[in-house]
């Protein structure tokens, strides 16, 4: 960031010597010069200002659109910040750019991430992965062209993360704890596990989001692709989604749709309730096969 100051604040003052060169020679009655430094100075300025004006003005007095974090805020301890995360999923607001966007994202066990986020009116438009690790008292996030490390704060039921400049540039609440499952479910193999996965439909509901967690995937069997509707509430279905799934070693794996970057999982069923479970015996996902 301070290397970006350092250009822009050079670029300044090789703009403030155009002026004072500018005016020099207008004193000197050399009017044909002062003009042809003062045209090109003049749309160097307003390009300036434009352009790198306002990130002059965010990196030293911070962006207004952000808000400082709050005095009632507490720091989470170190000794805290894997309970809040590991096998947690966290529903939230980040902004980027200029813009605020709603995001999803849960922290597996074993320091995967697995996320979802967009505009309001299109919340899962873009999914992506990354890792996870607890460093300190920071938390850190390590994605494919970004890698931060940040202290977690909390204020009532709300969680916030800071920029350099101190503003609030993330919020999140966090779900129950993972399910586990029923050691009496029985766990699905071969031809049956087929069976009730190629050409079907499954409703259901993912564990611990706050988020369209609600569902219901089509899984077509000559193409393997998913077909999925998904809302906050099991009667309205309004946001669409594609993806793929492949069945591999007994275990059921999904791509593209329902927050999932080619995880795979086991497939248990109990009274007519099916569960995705993983390697640890966490349920990520409940459904029933209507058809």
């Amino acid at each position: 960031m301070w290397f970006g100051v350092a250009v822009i604040g050079f670029i300044g003052v090789v703009f403030l010597a155009l002026v004072v060169a500018t005016y020099k020679m207008a004193r000197r009655r050399q009017w044909a010069m002062a003009a042809a430094v003062a045209l090109p100075t003049t749309a160097f300025a307003y390009l300036y200002l434009t352009f790198m004006g306002p990130a002059l003005w965010i990196a030293f007095f911070g962006d207004p659109h952000l808000d400082a974090l709050p005095a009632t805020a507490v720091m989470v301890p170190a000794d805290e910040l894997e309970d809040l995360f590991k096998n947690r999923t966290h529903t939230g607001r980040y902004y980027e750019d200029g813009a605020w966007y709603v995001y999803r994202e849960t922290y597996r066990q074993g320091g995967r991430i697995s996320g979802s986020g967009g505009p309001e009116k299109r919340p899962t438009q873009w999914t992506w992965s990354g890792r996870w690790e607890i460093d300190g008292e920071n938390f850190c996030r390590h994605y494919r062209r970004e890698d931060y490390c940040r202290p977690v704060y909390q204020d009532g039921d709300v969680y916030v993360e800071t920029n350099e400049q101190g503003d609030v540039f993330n919020t999140f609440t966090v779900s129950a704890p993972a399910k586990k499952l029923d050691p009496k479910a029985e766990h699905l193999t071969g031809a049956k596990l087929r069976f009730i996965i190629e050409g079907m439909v499954h409703t259901g509901k993912i564990i611990g989001s706050e988020n369209y967690a609600n569902f219901q995937s089509t899984f077509f069997d000559h193409n393997h692709a998913v077909y999925t509707l998904r809302g906050n509430n099991a009667d309205s279905l309004y946001v669409t989604e594609y993806g793929w799934y492949r069945i591999e070693d007994d275990r059921l794996c999904v791509a593209g749709t329902l927050d999932m970057k080619n995880d795979c999982f086991a497939v248990h069923v109990l009274d007519g309730n099916y569960s995705f479970v993983l390697d640890d015996d966490l349920v990520v996902m409940i459904s029933t096969r209507p058809y």
